[in-house]
């Protein structure tokens, strides 16, 4: 299935409801749309059904590492 996912440099940015991006974070072509996430902001992945989980509310891949905090 066809996700985009949010670049690492969009990390923490604010969505259009008032909620924050997460690195490496999966949204479909209509949640980009219904959040105003500009298209720029992320890659385009495909990403079998199996191979996402969610965490903390968040539609993460296996394949991508999730976002590391830096101290």
């Amino acid at each position: 299935m066809k996700y985009y996912k949010i670049k690492l440099e969009h990390d923490n940015r604010r969505r259009s409801d008032g909620s924050i991006l997460i690195g490496n974070e999966l949204y479909t072509e209509k949640e980009m749309l219904k959040y105003k996430i500009p298209f720029s902001w992320a890659d385009l992945v495909n990403v079998k059904p199996q191979e996402k989980y969610w965490f903390f509310g968040a539609r993460l891949s296996i394949y991508y590492p999730r976002p590391t905090a830096e101290f």
